[in-house]
């Protein structure tokens, strides 16, 4: 199971992100609960292509954020690839949690 914990910096880091993206609007203790469904991205009207097009624009904006921001780097055997296409699987699942998306930031970046 995943946690969701004010003193892990990759939880931090992707609250902050998705709060700065407008992507969520709870605070940080409600968040690791959120449902990926309830993200602002998710269209739970539009089909399966859409959402897959948007979860990919926001993998792509929270990939740039934290190493390019935050200076995050992939951990290893990680690379790019491997850490979007992770992340991409969370936001595609509606029930999937924001905690879970946090466990992937948290097993694929290590921020130095």
């Amino acid at each position: 199971m995943a946690s969701w914990d004010k003193d892990c910096r990759a939880c931090k880091v992707l609250w902050t992100t998705l709060f700065s993206l407008k992507q969520l609007f709870t605070t940080f203790d409600e968040s690791g609960e959120l449902a990926i469904g309830d993200l602002s991205f998710y269209n739970k009207l539009g089909g399966s292509e859409l959402r897959k097009q948007e979860a990919t624009a926001l993998t792509t904006q929270l990939d740039k954020f934290l190493t390019g921001v935050r200076g995050a780097q992939y951990a290893e055997p990680t690379n790019q690839n491997q850490a979007l296409s992770e992340m991409l699987q969370i936001l595609m699942q509606e029930k999937s949690k924001v905690k879970d998306l946090a466990k992937a930031v948290k097993s694929n970046y290590v921020f130095i």
